[in-house]
């Protein structure tokens, strides 16, 4: 799963949909004070979600997610190529 792609589709909302896949305030805040960009913030926050969920972390869960965060604002285009890149 291509999770810098991915990072780059969830833009600054990344930690609404970084707590719908499961990662807990402290990993969260990790999250922000390790990076300095938000692309960033949001790569390491999926990447913790992979390896927490290991077998777990798909794209179709990922999208599950995302659907479950209505109010965030998701570069859809960027998921949908991501996913023909996979597929």
């Amino acid at each position: 799963m291509d999770l810098s792609r991915l990072a780059q589709s969830l833009g600054s909302d990344w930690e609404v949909v970084a707590t719908e896949l499961g990662l807990s305030k402290v990993e969260i805040d990790h999250c922000r004070m390790e990076n300095h960009t938000v692309t960033m913030m949001a790569y390491a926050a999926l990447n913790k979600w992979r390896n927490k969920v290991s077998g777990e972390a798909t794209l179709t869960s990922f999208i599950s997610a995302l659907e479950l965060c209505g109010t965030t604002t998701i570069d859809w285009d960027t998921v949908k190529k991501a996913a023909q890149k996979m597929s």
